[in-house]
Parts: structure tokens; sequence; C-alpha cells
């Protein structure tokens, strides 16, 4: 028997050729078959909005249909969103219903113009002559030199706005980073006193790796402007990533670049001892809480579990769906990203994965923790979960695998033989790394995951390193430069409650990439174009899995072209709910397979 799992997409083929995808045993996850898109296509083209600006306007979106659904893509965005029809020509983005477009036909049947809400104050739109395209349109179609003509000859004095343009170009699709410069230079030779466009080339040159045309850049945008703050924030940093102890009172009691060192296998086998001798059996866990809940017309019932894991109370929910009673029905865990604020948790509306399971919601208990020092929130009652929240990674995944045992033990509904965690950014950090440390979890869904902490999360051309030798200078908050990074990793040195060796293997035990091999039956996604997360965590991690030497066919791969951090809005949830639902189905042989020794 053998799973035979989607052909990844042409993109998959450039970045990693290990050959991974193929052969547990007989049971077929399909592909997605496209559905007739007739009615769709009529929709298809490219809209402009109505605006006094005329042709220079940038507010274009593109629509394009496939697999039977209309895709939006509004320009500068990384990536289409999904539309749900809601008449014959009216549609809301499916998980966004802020947005939404009603088309006008005329009377031929050719759809004319639409009004698009939510995208700017100008919501008419009416579909733009490919024989003569607005600028935004030449550079997101591979002609950015004569996008940069178009936009000068129209617009002689609007520098800033070009830079606007420019910057947000370099964060929507961090691969096309020397169009990005092209488009620069081509601006710069029209414009060569405006210090903002210089200061932009120069990061534009930091991301296509041409640091030294980048310096140069940030130079003369100093000439022209002494004060100009891009330009000197820049030169600061690619000058200062090995001094950030001059921070006053925001002292490292060790070199920075001792603490970015490549991990040593010594390290490594120290962070699995320790996760050996953890002891994360939950204590006096209970149910303090029961909420009737809907989720998308699915009733079912919030348990509000509390227990004791590290002599600390913690939270989390359980979600049973009516009528599960006597069915035993798998578990799927659901783990919480993370942002510099922390926010709650919202039960239901901030849950993921009940939306991800569509039709087959019913089918599932959801288990939901909630990290040490954040909270989750159902109507008017707000839980908090004792300890440091800073702890985000290596203590969330205590935490997940802690409150999964406790949900274990609440919920005679559920088929502990049957459980997969699903999670996307720094949950998909947390899915990995729960996967490889319970043995009790059978799959992992993992979308944009950081996998590597000390070189896998570089950021516009920027080297961990130097971003966070800059927030140190700063003492930047969590949300500035740096400050996240500082936040989760180096207070407690700052604080002087943790030296060299301690902050390293606290790195190495939240960076999943080093501990690859141990990983379940897993579908992985990364989005080529995240600016926040480099799809490089998703290729580290593959190169890692591949010299494992695992058994074929326990890793689907997924890099998606034309993505960032939220991954394709449609194939990803398509291509995760059909991994879960089949391998829920799997045998315990099965999974057996792709389970290595814990």
């Amino acid at each position: 028997m053998r799973i035979t799992l989607p052909r990844p997409s042409a993109a998959f083929s450039l970045v990693h050729t290990a050959a991974l995808l193929l052969a547990v045993a007989g049971l077929t996850i399909s592909g997605c078959s496209p559905i007739d898109e007739a009615d769709m296509t009529a929709f298809a083209g490219t809209f402009g909005d109505v605006h006094p600006r005329g042709e220079l306007s940038d507010s274009v979106v593109s629509f394009s249909a496939r697999n039977g659904e209309l895709l939006m893509w509004p320009a500068l965005w990384s990536g289409p969103m999904v539309l749900s029809r809601v008449s014959a020509d009216s549609f809301v983005v499916s998980t966004h219903g802020r947005f939404g477009v009603r088309f006008a036909m005329q009377g031929t049947g050719v759809v004319s113009d639409a009004s698009i809400h939510g995208l700017s104050d100008n919501t008419r739109y009416v579909r733009l002559d490919s024989e003569s395209p607005r600028p935004i349109q030449l550079l997101l179609d591979g002609h950015p030199a004569d996008a940069a003509r178009r936009y000068v000859a129209a617009e002689p004095d609007g520098a800033d706005r070009f830079v606007y343009v420019a910057r947000r170009f370099m964060r929507s699709a961090p691969t096309r980073s020397q169009e990005a410069v092209t488009f620069l230079e081509e601006l710069s030779r029209l414009l060569p006193d405006e210090p903002d466009i210089h200061a932009a080339r120069g990061d534009a040159l930091l991301l296509a790796d041409h640091r030294a045309d980048a310096t140069t850049a940030w130079e003369r945008a100093l000439e022209l402007d002494p004060s100009n703050p891009a330009a000197a924030a820049s030169l600061n940093r690619i000058t200062g990533a090995t001094s950030p102890a001059a921070a006053g009172d925001w002292h490292l009691p060790f070199p920075l670049q001792d603490l970015f060192l490549q991990p040593t296998s010594a390290e490594i086998e120290r962070v699995r001892e320790s996760w050996r001798r953890r002891d994360l059996n939950p204590r006096n866990a209970r149910i303090i809480m029961r909420r009737n809940i809907d989720l998308n017309d699915t009733a079912a019932e919030a348990r509000f579990v509390e227990h004791t894991v590290h002599d600390a109370r913690h939270v989390g929910v359980v979600i049973v769906p009516e009528g599960a009673a006597g069915r035993r029905l798998p578990l799927l865990v659901e783990t919480k990203g993370v942002s510099p604020s922390f926010p709650p948790l919202e039960v239901p509306d901030g849950l993921t994965s009940p939306h991800l399971m569509a039709a087959s919601r019913g089918d599932v208990i959801y288990v939901a923790p909630s990290y040490r020092g954040e909270r989750i929130v159902i109507g008017a009652d707000t839980l908090t979960s004792e300890g440091d929240r800073r702890d985000a990674w290596d203590g969330a995944t205590d935490d997940t695998i802690a409150f999964l045992r406790a949900a274990m033990q609440l919920t005679p509904e559920a088929d502990t033989s049957r459980v997969c965690v699903f999670g996307r950014s720094r949950g998909g950090a947390v899915a990995l790394l729960t996967g490889i440390r319970e043995a009790r979890v059978d799959c992992v869904v993992s979308w944009a995951a950081p996998t590597d902490w000390f070189s896998r999360m570089d950021l516009v051309g920027w080297t961990q390193q130097e971003l966070v030798a800059d927030g140190l200078r700063n003492h930047a908050e969590p949300g500035e430069t740096g400050g996240q990074f500082i936040n989760y990793f180096l207070d407690p040195a700052i604080e002087g409650r943790r030296g060299l060796d301690e902050t390293r293997l606290h790195m190495i035990a939240s960076s999943a990439m080093y501990f690859a091999g141990g990983l379940p039956l897993a579908q992985v996604h990364w989005g080529l174009e995240d600016s926040i997360v480099p799809s490089v965590n998703g290729t580290g991690f593959v190169d890692r899995y591949a010299d494992a030497d695992r058994p074929e066919g326990c890793l689907d791969i997924r890099f998606h072209p034309d993505a960032g951090h939220d991954q394709d809005r449609q194939l990803a949830p398509q291509l995760s709910r059909q991994f879960l639902v089949s391998a829920f189905e799997l045998s315990q042989e099965e999974i057996a397979h792709c389970r290595p020794a814990k």
C-alpha cells in the first residue's frame, strides 16, 4: 500500500531536488481536481480604480479562476485571496469579510467594471486595457525600468510615492530583488538628487546581496541629505553588527558573534537530553468551565481545562463537536502563532483548524493550549496561564505536550491513537517541535515555521546578528528591529540570569531544523515570497530531514510560489485538509512506518 501525495509545484525542484514524497501505504491523497471554471472566467482580468491620478494610480487588482474558485490579487500584496460567491455577480474574501466585490456586466456578458470594498477609499474599478498598462503593472509584469520611466514622465516630483512603491514591492516579492534594484537605479538616474531614492536603492541592493554597492548608495543618500534617517540607520547597522555592548545598561555577558556560531553536535545532544529529563505529565487536570459554541454552523462544546506543569497553572480549551459521544474522534491540536503584543487566543474565532477541516469539522476534537503567560478568551471570560510568555518556543512546546496529555485524560470521546498537530508561523514551529518530541503525535501540518534561529531568520538582506545588534544598541521593544529576538532569547542574559551556553541551548531547543529527523508523518508549507519567515527555513529543514535517512513518503513538502507568510491561501488549506483527513484514516501500522523512535 502507498500514500501518493500531490506533486509539488515546479518551484520545488528549484529549491530542493530530493524526492521525499512517495510511499507509505496504499491510501491516495489526490491533488486538487479542477472544477468547471467556465462561470468564473468572465470575471478574470485586471482592474484599476477610477482615480484623479488616472493611469498613475497603483490601486490595481487582478482576478483569476483556479480550481473552481475566483482569486483576487491586489497589486503589491504577497499572493491572492480566495473569494466566496454570495450571488451571481458578488463575492467576499473568504477569510476577511470586510473585503468584497460586485461585478457589472455589459449586455454582451463581458465584465466591464467592479465595485471593490475594503481596499481603498475608491470603490469603482474598471477593466484595464492590456495595450496601455499602468506603471505599476509594468513593474509587476517584469519591466521595472519601463515602469520607472513612466512614473517619472507623468509625475516628476513623485519621489516619495515611487519609494513607497519600491519598498512595498520588496516586501511582497523578495525573490524579485534584482527587479527592485533595476527599478530604483532607473529612478536614481532620472532623479539623481533625491536622497530617499538612493536610500531605498541601497536597501534593494542589500536584498540582492550586493553589499558594497548598497553601502555606496546609502553614502550617496547622506551626501545629499546628511540627516537622512533610512540611510544613516542602514550604515550604522552594517558597520555595528559586533559592537552592541555600548548600549548602556543593555550589556550581554558574551560576544554577540559567539551566540550565532553554528550549533555543535554535542550541544544538540545536550538539548535532547534536557528534553528527556523534563516531566511534562500534567497534574490536577480538570475541566473548569463549559460553553456551547458554533464552529461555522457546527454545534460544539468548549471545555476549558486547567492543570499544573512545571509547578505552574496552565489552561487551554478542548472543543468537542455535538454528537461525538460514542464516536471516538481523532484529536487535532492547534498551536497558536505569536506577535509582539502576545494577543490572546479567542475561542472560537481565533482558531484556524475548524475552518481548515471544512466539511469534516464535526469529525474532529480540537485541542488548543494557552501558552505560559498568555491568555485565552471566550466571550467575557479571560483565562491566563502562569509563567513567562517570553519562553515562546521551547517553553510553548512543553506547554503543548502537557496540555495534550491533559486533554487525553479528560476527553472520553477522543481516540487517543489518532493525534495530529497543526500550526502556522510560531505555531508551525511549535507543531514541528511537538511532533519531534511527543511520541503520541501521529502527524504534523506546519505552515511558515521558523526552524533555525542561528542563520535562517535573516530579513530583507540583513543577518539575524545585524538585526539583533541594532536592537541591542537601540533598546528595541518587541515589534522594533531585533526586539522580538531579544525578548525571546536575550532578556535573561541582559538581566544577568543566563550565560552564553544556556542561551545557545535555548535557541537550539527552539530550532526544529536541528532535530528534523525526528519528525513523524508531516506536511510542511513555506511561501517563497515570505518576508517574515524566509523560505530558507524550509530548505534548511528539508536538507536536514534528507540527511537523516528517513523512510520514503513521510514528508510532503510545499514551497508556494507567489505566496507570502499566509501561504497560498487556496492550495495550502486544501492540501492540508486532504492530508489530515487521510492521515486520520491510516492504520497504526501505517503511522508507525513514519514514526521515529523517541
